[in-house]
């Protein structure tokens, strides 16, 4: 059948099910026929190596087709974030709380803050994506007045209740200000100790070098002191995901009170 066919056949057979009180169960493999199927209407059988078979209910549209050959629903949820930072972060909170489970969720980074609304707001109007995927946007915690300014300006104030912020600013802003501008004793011991501890240049030596440049007074957004960072953990033979990681842990392990807004956004957002 056509998939547009496929698709009045389940309006069809929703109706006759509601109208009367009736249960109709249908085994199949087609990604359309469940495409606008609820989660909780879908039960995917899933055979393990010992041949028990698992039962997984409620399960999203493109999480029960995973497995086929031709998977054009692409993902359940996409998060549009703005750099690597912010997409750690999210991945380590939707690890830590369970939120993969029962669907496919994709967390991209954009860029600006502005850039990512526009992708977010384009991508949700031109149906770019598959009709069941839901699309959400967490930006930095330093740009929520702009962002909300935008979407007045923009006349998409509809978006508000689909974006959440992170609680910090960018990485390289959180670094400035941590580091150099009032230094926070414990982030800046943490970030020597794990990655600057056995480097011809430590911590210390390395701000102490960033002070001493002449443009760092118009280093506003902190990526001088950031590129000094990653220059020198090249030479260790190690790269910027390192860092990322490396402060990501440090604000998991440290801001807990502070992430949990973001936790509670995430957990509405992914719960079936």
């Amino acid at each position: 059948m056509h998939p547009s066919a496929l698709r009045r056949l389940v309006r069809f057979l929703r109706d006759i099910a509601s109208r009367n009180n009736f249960i109709i169960l249908f085994s199949t493999h087609s990604i359309e026929l469940i495409r606008d199927i609820p989660p909780k209407n879908i039960y995917y059988l899933e055979r393990h190596i010992d041949d028990s078979i698992e039962i997984i209910n409620p399960c999203y549209p493109a999480y029960a087709t995973k497995n086929l050959n031709d998977n054009s629903m692409g993902y359940d949820i996409v998060f549009l974030v703005e750099d690597d930072l912010a997409k750690e972060i999210l991945e380590r909170i939707l690890k830590t709380h369970n939120m993969f489970e029962r669907k496919l969720i994709s967390i991209l980074p954009c860029g600006g803050w502005s850039n990512t609304i526009r992708f977010a707001y384009n991508t949700m109007s031109s149906n770019i994506l598959s009709t069941p995927t839901k699309v959400y946007v967490v930006l930095d915690g330093d740009v929520k007045v702009e962002a909300e300014r935008y979407l007045k300006q923009a006349q998409i104030e509809v978006m508000k209740e689909n974006i959440s912020y992170l609680p910090i600013e960018s990485l390289e802003k959180m670094l400035k200000s941590k580091l150099a501008t009032n230094v926070d004793h414990r982030f800046h011991r943490y970030l020597n100790d794990t990655l600057f501890s056995t480097s011809l240049f430590n911590l210390n030596t390395l701000i102490q070098q960033y002070a001493t440049k002449r443009d760092n007074a118009n280093d506003n957004n902190g990526k001088l002191l950031c590129s000094l960072l990653i220059k020198e953990l090249k030479r260790n033979n190690k790269e910027r995901e390192n860092l990322v990681e490396t402060v990501v842990n440090y604000i998991v392990n440290e801001s807990k009170d502070t992430l949990q807004e973001l936790v509670c956004f995430l957990q509405g957002k992914t719960r079936v």
